[in-house]
Parts: structure tokens; sequence; C-alpha cells
């Protein structure tokens, strides 16, 4: 109904309803470092709804002429617009950003509900007030827009590292029948038939190499070599066919699931900036 870009606050419908819904009381006072806050989310998605987390107002902060509640309350990706509420559970604020990264922790800000009830043009009221339906004062320029279809979030992986390992295992598993699927069918024939080859070949240099020359006449002699000659030859052939089955076999497509990314994200009231980098 209404949006504050600069702030990162809007004013939502949620529809009309056959039950009075239950709303928070606000706590427009400016909050003091070392107060208790909490803060209510969906970390992850929706199968972790109303998880609440415990931190501490730990300064206020203007960055950008936008008002800002620093907290080291634990903030994740399903947090953001949610309320961050005093020891009373009157809202204090709205979750906006964190700033995560390798070396830095528990920088949550939140927007003070006062300053997103002023960006808005609204008050606090026991009810909600008529004309606020036709959006009639938009604070952006921007139309009303529809209904927005709500997908449901993906289930919350309670082991991240193991799934990791399962999907590329299972990826590996899938480019490897890929491969198989692509070599010409010759290829295994070529490969194994060439390592017997190999084998035998070198087993019958090895006996003719190894038998007593010195009692044979000339003619078994000669019957011998070119049974060493054969034996060769067939070790050699049989060794090429073996190396060039490999040569013949596609290459292995490359992992489609990525390894494990190292990444930070730095976020402003004006810019995100995601930096990501890879073993």
């Amino acid at each position: 109904m209404r949006i504050s870009r600069k702030q990162d606050v809007a004013l939502v419908s949620v529809g009309p309803s056959e039950k009075p819904r239950a709303c928070l009381a606000f706590d427009p006072s400016p909050q003091a470092p070392g107060n208790d806050i909490y803060a209510i989310g969906s970390p992850g998605g929706e199968q972790l709804g109303f998880s609440l987390s415990r931190g501490i107002v730990s300064g206020l902060r203007t960055i950008g002429d936008v008002p800002l509640i620093q907290t080291d309350a634990s903030l994740s990706p399903g947090n953001s617009g949610g309320p961050l509420v005093d020891r009373q559970g009157r809202v204090v604020g709205v979750v906006s950003r964190k700033i995560a990264g390798h070396a830095v922790e528990g920088l949550g800000f939140a927007i003070p509900v006062q300053a997103g009830l002023t960006a808005l043009k609204l008050e606090p009221a026991p009810a909600t007030t008529p004309s606020l339906n036709s959006a009639s004062v938009p604070v952006a320029k921007a139309a009303p827009k529809a209904a927005a279809l709500d997908e449901p979030d993906p289930k919350v992986s309670l082991d991240p590292e193991g799934d990791r390992r399962r999907a590329l295992e299972a990826d590996r598993l899938k480019r490897l029948q890929d491969q198989k699927d692509r070599t010409p069918r010759y290829v295994p024939a070529l490969r194994w038939g060439g390592l017997t080859v190999a084998i035998v070949g070198s087993l019958a240099a090895a006996v003719t190499a190894s038998a007593e020359k010195s009692t044979m006449t000339r003619s078994d002699y000669e019957s011998l070599r070119l049974q060493n000659d054969l034996s060769w030859a067939a070790t050699v052939l049989g060794a090429g066919a073996f190396v060039s089955s490999y040569v013949l076999t596609p290459k292995l497509a490359p992992p489609n699931v990525a390894s494990r990314p190292r990444w930070s994200v730095a976020a402003g009231p004006g810019d995100v900036r995601l930096n990501v980098s890879f073993q």
C-alpha cells in the first residue's frame, strides 16, 4: 500500500479476515545501547517460523541519512521484515539487514519503528483506518501492485554438509553415466580386450625367454624365437589398444555442483556487495 525504499519499509495489506488479528504494541521511544531486544522471524524459511533470538542494542547508527538500530541478535535470511521487540513484547524496530563475512559477526541492523512510521506517514492506532485501503497517498511513486503469490519456502536442511556431500556424489555418478552413454561401444572391448592380449603376450614372452636354449636344435630355436617375437608384438599391440581406449573415451563433464564457497556480504543502505570465491 505504501513503500519507502530509502528506509526499507512498506505497508502491506494482508487482506480481510473473519477473526480479529492480534497486533504487537509499538514502543517509538529511542532505544539505549545495552537494552535487551529479541528478533522474531523465520530464519531459513517457514519451517523455522516464529524463531526467537536474543541480543542487545549494540548502538544507534545513522548511515546514509537512515537511522538504524545495531544489534548482535542472531539474524538470518528470513528474519528480514520481522519485528525487533523489547522485554515487554513491544516492537522497537523492523529487521532490515546484516553484515556477514569471514571475520565479521553480530552486525545486524533494524529500522527504528518510529522512523518507519514517519517514512510511511503512519501513526499507531487501535484499528486500521479505512482510508488506508485506497492507497491514495503512496510515499514512493509506484502504483499499488496486485496480490503477490507467496510460494512455499524450501525446507531448511539440518545437515547441510551431508547434503553437500550427497549432492556432489550424485552429480559425480550422473556425469559418469553421461560419459558412459557418450562412449562408443567398441571402446570397452578395445580396453579390456587389449589388456587381456597384453597380459597373455607378456606371459608368453616371459615363458619363451626363460626356456633352455643350449640343448635346442636350430629349428626349435627359430620356432621359439618366432613365438617370443609374436608374444612381444601381442604385448605391445594390447597395451596400445588399452591406452587408446582412454584416449577415445569422452572427457568427464565438469561438476554441476560447486565446491564449498567462501563468501562475504557487505550491506549498506544504498547497495549490497557479495564476494564469492571457490576452493
